[in-house]
């Protein structure tokens, strides 16, 4: 998908800021993309994985997904400083947030709830089940909530990859 700055809050581009020197998109708190597309259209299970420099000064909400059908989240960390993802309902908290470099992957499948992990490493998953709905609508917004006003990613964001799926352990 094609992903476009908002105007007047778009974030940078660093050719060689990102995990390892590659390249990334900084994040500073109040930047923000419209992706062209949903990232699912229809309900099932999904896999997101991001590859970023959590850079964040402070504990809070701040998203890296937000999609306006449905409102499902893709969490960076909430108010508890924790890896999570809003399911429509309520955020659902996995494991603590740790700055620096870092790969986090997120699999939500209805019945199973939410797993995340670091690297390879399980983190855990939510205490409730999933609901799998569509991860659509306009705005879909990277780094900051749907409505492009007060929940920003604070990091240098490399890769995020969605699969329409949940990853089995060796393809993880």
């Amino acid at each position: 998908l094609t992903a476009t700055g908002v105007v007047a809050k778009y974030p940078q581009y660093d050719a060689t800021g990102g995990v390892n020197g590659g390249p990334a998109i900084v994040c500073t708190g109040g930047q923000s993309m419209t992706l062209s597309a949903a990232l699912r259209t229809t309900s099932g299970p999904v896999t997101v994985m991001a590859v970023y420099n959590d850079t964040s000064p402070s504990d809070g909400f701040r998203y890296i997904i937000d999609s306006t059908t449905s409102r499902r989240m893709i969490e960076q960390m909430t108010s508890a400083g924790q890896v999570g993802y809003y399911d429509g309902t309520a955020h659902r908290t996995i494991a603590p947030a740790l700055r620096g470099a870092q790969c986090v992957t997120w699999t939500l499948q209805s019945g199973t709830g939410g797993r995340a992990y670091r690297g390879r490493m399980d983190l855990g998953a939510s205490t409730t089940s999933y609901t799998e709905a569509a991860m659509g609508g306009s705005p879909t917004a990277l780094f900051s909530d749907r409505g492009l006003a007060t929940q920003f990613a604070h990091a240098k964001f490399d890769r995020i990859i969605v699969w329409n799926k949940v990853l089995s352990a060796s393809e993880l």
